[in-house]
C-alpha cells in the first residue's frame, strides 16, 4: 500500500474527472459509513435525483462498489471503464482501489448524476476519494482501527480522518466526543461543524424515534434496521443540501426508513433459525453488536461463526461478546490477510473463551453448524467482510 494521492490525481486530471460538476458528499469515520451512505442514497433517489454512490469494501463482487440510483453497475460497464482508465494511466501504477475510484467518477460523469456520495476506504487524508473536493463532509465517529496506518489513539486517527475537510465547507460529525485534533483542524479551515448532541440529536422509544436540530423536528420516524446514530447523521447531512425541497425531503425520509437495510449490517434472516449477519470487525463495532444481541431472548442458545484479518484487534473484538455467545466456530478465511487458525485460537485464549470448535474453512464450519441448529437457536455470523463473502446462508 502506497498512501500517496499523486498517481491517482494525475490520472484523474488526464481523464478530466477531478472536478465533478455536481455536489459531492464525502463520508469518513471508523464505523457506520455504509449505513450513513445508504440512507442518503435512498432518500435522494426517493426525492427524484440521480445519485452516484461509491462504497467499500464489497462482499461478493466488485460491481457492488459502484451504484447509480441504488443499482449496482454491470460487469460490462465496469469492463468498459477499466479499459478507459488503463489507456489513460500510461505507465502510472494504480492500486485496485484507485482503479475503482476512478471508475466510479467516470461512470458518474457519463450518467450525469445530480449528487455523488463517496465513502472513504481508509482514513481520509490519504484515501483515493480525497482527490475530490467535497461540497459536504461527514465523519461518523472516531474509534481505534487500522492502527498500523492511522495511529493507535483517537487524536491521531481523527487528524487523518479530518483530512477530508475543505476550507469553509459544512461538515457533520457523529462522534459524541470529537477529538481535539478534529475540532482544531475544522477551526483552522473555518469549517461549519454540525455536531451530534449539540447541533442535532435524537430520542428513541420502543416503536418510533424523533430527530431534531435547531430548526427542524421530525416526529414519529420509523425505526430502521440500522444504527440510529448513523441515520441521524445522514438526516443532518441531507438537511444541509440547499437545493432540496424540504417537504419532499422529509416525506422521503419517512418512506425510506420503513424498508431500508444494508447487507452485512445487522442483517437478519429467519430460516432455519434466527440468523444475524454483521461485519463487526473492530472493538467498537463489536460493542454495538453485543448491545443489540442483549435485546433478544436470553434463553436462546447463541452460536457464532467467526473469523478476522490478522492485522485487526481480534482479542479486543471478541471481548464484548465473550459472555453472550454460547458456542463458537472458527476457521481461517481464504484471503492473504486472513488470521491463521493459531492466531484466532490465541485470541480466544486471551479472553478465556473455552467452547470453541475449529474448522479448516468457513464453509465447512457453516455446514457443520447448520446440521446442529435448532429452530429456537440464534446463529451469529460476523467478523471481517470476507466472512460473509465465503458464507452465503
Amino acid at each position: 500500500m502506497d498512501l500517496s494521492l499523486e498517481r491517482i490525481r494525475d490520472v484523474a486530471r488526464r481523464m478530466r474527472l477531478d472536478k465533478p460538476s455536481c455536489p459531492v458528499i464525502t463520508v469518513g469515520g471508523t464505523n457506520g459509513k455504509g449505513s450513513t451512505v445508504v440512507v442518503m442514497e435512498h432518500v435522494l433517489t426517493e426525492c427524484g435525483y440521480r445519485v452516484g454512490t461509491f462504497t467499500s469494501p464489497h462482499i461478493i463482487k466488485q460491481t457492488e462498489l459502484i451504484r447509480i440510483n441504488n443499482n449496482d453497475i454491470s460487469e460490462a460497464q465496469l469492463c468498459v471503464v477499466l479499459s478507459e482508465i488503463d489507456k489513460a494511466r500510461g505507465k502510472i501504477v494504480l492500486t485496485e482501489f484507485e482503479f475503482m475510484t476512478l471508475a466510479a467518477l467516470w461512470l458518474f460523469q457519463q450518467e450525469n448524476v445530480d449528487y455523488i456520495i463517496l465513502e472513504v476506504g481508509l482514513g481520509g487524508r490519504d484515501d483515493a476519494v480525497n482527490i475530490i473536493d467535497p461540497t459536504l463532509a461527514i465523519i461518523t465517529n472516531i474509534e481505534l482501527d487500522h492502527g498500523q496506518w492511522l495511529g493507535n489513539d483517537r487524536e491521531s486517527i481523527a487528524a487523518i480522518k479530518a483530512g477530508i475537510f475543505r476550507e469553509g465547507i459544512t461538515a457533520i460529525v457523529g462522534d459524541c466526543n470529537p477529538p481535539l485534533s478534529l475540532l482544531n483542524h475544522a477551526k483552522a479551515l473555518s469549517v461549519n461543524l454540525k455536531l451530534i448532541g449539540c447541533d442535532f440529536d435524537y430520542q428513541k422509544n420502543e416503536n418510533h424515534w424523533c430527530w431534531q436540530s435547531d430548526t427542524t423536528t421530525l416526529n414519529c420516524l420509523p425505526v430502521p434496521k440500522l444504527i440510529i446514530d448513523n441515520v441521524a447523521v445522514a438526516i443532518m447531512a441531507l438537511q444541509q443540501l440547499i437545493n432540496i425541497d424540504k417537504e419532499n425531503l422529509y416525506q422521503s425520509i419517512h418512506s425510506t426508513l420503513k424498508t431500508i437495510h444494508l447487507p452485512g449490517r445487522w442483517q437478519i434472516k429467519t430460516s432455519p433459525c434466527l440468523q444475524i449477519l454483521d461485519v463487526a470487525h473492530n472493538p467498537a463495532a463489536a460493542k454495538q453488536l453485543a448491545m443489540k444481541l442483549k435485546t433478544f431472548n436470553k434463553t436462546a442458545k447463541v452460536t457464532a461463526i467467526f473469523s478476522m484479518f490478522a492485522d485487526k484487534a481480534i482479542a479486543d473484538t471478541l471481548k464484548p461478546l465473550a459472555n453472550i455467545v454460547d458456542e463458537w466456530h472458527i476457521a481461517p478465511m481464504n484471503h492473504p490477510r486472513a488470521a491463521s487458525l493459531m492466531q484466532l485460537s490465541n485470541a480466544f485464549q486471551d479472553n478465556t473463551i473455552k467452547k470453541v470448535t475449529t474448522h479448516n474453512t468457513l464453509q465447512t464450519a457453516h455446514q457443520y453448524v447448520q446440521q446442529h441448529l435448532k429452530e429456537q437457536d440464534i446463529l451469529l455470523i460476523f467478523g471481517s467482510f470476507q466472512v460473509l463473502a465465503e458464507i452465503s446462508p
